[in-house]
Order: C-alpha cells, then sequence, then structure tokens
C-alpha cells in the first residue's frame, strides 16, 4: 500500500511538472520543478570517425613500404602500397577495396581473412600481443 501511494506522489509531481513545461520556452536550460531535474541533450551531426591517423598514412620511406596484392571474389588482382605495422583490413578500405570486417578488426570474429603463401609464412617472426 505504501508503494502505490508513493507511486501516485510522484506521478502527480510529475504531471504538475509537464504542465509547468509545457509553458517554458527554452528546453535548452535547466529546470529543477518539484525535485524533478529535467535536462535536455544535444544532438550533434559530424562527419565519419576513422580509426586513428596512422592507417590513414602514407610511409614516410621506401624501407616502410608493404606490397600487398589483394585478390578479390571474382579473381580480379588489386596491388596495394602499405607501410609497415599497417593493418590489412584498414588499408583495403582507405583504397576502396570492398572486405567485410563484422568487428572493424577488434579480433571479435571471423570474417575478415588473410591467406599467406607458405613461402612467405615461413618468413615471419613468431605472432605476439602488441
Amino acid at each position: 500500500m505504501a508503494a502505490s501511494m508513493k507511486f501516485c506522489k510522484q506521478l502527480l509531481l510529475l504531471s504538475r511538472s509537464l504542465r509547468q513545461l509545457s509553458r517554458c520556452r527554452k528546453w535548452e536550460t535547466q529546470f529543477l520543478l518539484h525535485g524533478l531535474k529535467v535536462q535536455t541533450r544535444s544532438f550533434k551531426l559530424q562527419g565519419p570517425l576513422y580509426h586513428g591517423g596512422f592507417e590513414w598514412e602514407d610511409p614516410k620511406s621506401e624501407d616502410e613500404v608493404v606490397n600487398i596484392t589483394y585478390i578479390t571474389r571474382d579473381g580480379e588482382r588489386i596491388p596495394v602500397r602499405g607501410k609497415v605495422g599497417d593493418n590489412v583490413m584498414y588499408l583495403a578500405h582507405r583504397h576502396n577495396i570492398e572486405i567485410e570486417g563484422a568487428c572493424e578488426a577488434s579480433l571479435a570474429c571471423s570474417t575478415c581473412h588473410v591467406y599467406v603463401k607458405d613461402e612467405y609464412y615461413d618468413k615471419l617472426p613468431e605472432p605476439d600481443e602488441k
């Protein structure tokens, strides 16, 4: 019974506050009405946010250049010059190559795959968690 009385009291305070708010002209300011604090949130639009600037930079020297060939589902070969440390999925997106990455390279899914020939795979160092 006490809970329903408290609910009715809160509902009454809310209805009074809403009536007073309907007469207000500026919703941007904060109001404190009968213990009810009402504030609005601003909504902003902006362009797309890209993951870090490193992926969008060109190699600074020829020593940093890594040649990558993307092969599409249709068999089309697309050569791309990347740099040491580039994320392969971000590099593809940078060059408008369609590659799916549902988790945006957070390693939470397995939608993007990289196939490396054995001759090159054997030259790679052991992976680490850097």
